[in-house]
């Protein structure tokens, strides 16, 4: 099977992507929002831990071990979704204003 898409093909998803990109950004914020607030309601008693600053920075560089090993398992293709998901999480935290 074959899942390759044709360069117009690809130039039309890569728009329609960065087109909506804010908009789903906006809506799981919401999303998570509404359903911690309904965690926090169903159970008073659940303790939430927020990471500091550096509390994400230190998972962040104890997390590089796991995308060598990732990147080892599924090879190009697999640093490329790690490439991405990487670029769009980082452009997301510039967004929201956090590191």
């Amino acid at each position: 099977m074959n899942f390759e898409l044709s360069d117009e093909h690809r130039q039309v998803l890569d728009e329609t992507i960065d087109e909506l990109a804010d908009f789903i950004f906006k809506v799981q914020d919401q999303y998570n929002q509404e359903r911690l607030e309904t965690i926090k309601a169903e159970k008073p008693d659940i303790q939430i831990i927020e990471l500091t600053d550096e509390e994400r920075r230190a998972f962040r560089e104890r997390s590089m071990e796991a995308r060598g090993a990732f990147v080892e398992m599924t090879g190009e293709e697999g640093q490329q979704i790690l490439d991405a998901l990487v670029a769009d999480i980082e452009a997301a935290e510039q967004e929201v204003g956090t590191n």
